[in-house]
């Protein structure tokens, strides 16, 4: 795919910057505030990907919303080139590939926790701890309810899923009766 190899591509060089100047922890969370005012603006995407707009007026806007999330000059810098070289749309890959390229370097995983109700911390902490203690890795949790399930929860790992639902254990049941 080849806007996985240009984030990719984007990502490890910021990454490589951000290590050298020993703001990786930082530039990491600036990326992905900027990312999700992207994702959760559809203004600002159509006026970034709007032809009738002056470039000048893009760029304009964009390292306006840039400079009100506060971010370092290293990140900022980074955003105006990603503007200079039309690269805006590919902000929510480039920091999902900065934040895996991260997590690497720490010994880091992330796992999400999907429950039918909010879950209760002691359960979350001990799930975690369990992850840590099989992969011997940093754990990141977080945590989605989804009232579908029904009950119980279905805990993501990577590409790794433990689904403990009653939604899919009332699916088996279901896949039994019919087929048995």
């Amino acid at each position: 795919m080849v806007t996985g190899s240009i984030a990719r591509r984007w990502a490890k060089a910021l990454f490589l910057l951000a290590e050298q100047e020993n703001m990786l922890l930082a530039v990491t969370k600036e990326v992905d505030r900027v990312a999700d005012a992207w994702n959760s603006s559809d203004e600002l995407q159509a006026a970034m990907s709007n032809p009738m707009l002056d470039s000048k007026v893009r760029t304009s806007i964009f390292m306006e919303v840039v400079d009100k999330l506060a971010v370092s000059k290293t990140t900022r810098n980074f955003f105006s080139l990603l503007n200079e070289k039309k690269r805006v749309s590919e902000i929510s890959a480039i920091s999902r590939e900065l934040q895996m390229l991260a997590d690497k370097k720490e010994n880091r995983i992330r796992a999400e926790v999907v429950s039918a109700a909010p879950v209760n911390e002691t359960v979350v902490a001990s799930i975690k701890a369990a992850i840590e203690a099989s992969t011997r890795k940093t754990v990141v949790v977080s945590k989605r309810v989804d009232e579908s399930l029904i009950g119980g929860i279905v805990t993501r790992v990577g590409d790794l899923v433990y689904d403990g639902s009653i939604r899919t254990q009332l699916n088996r049941i279901k896949e039994d009766m019919l087929n048995g």
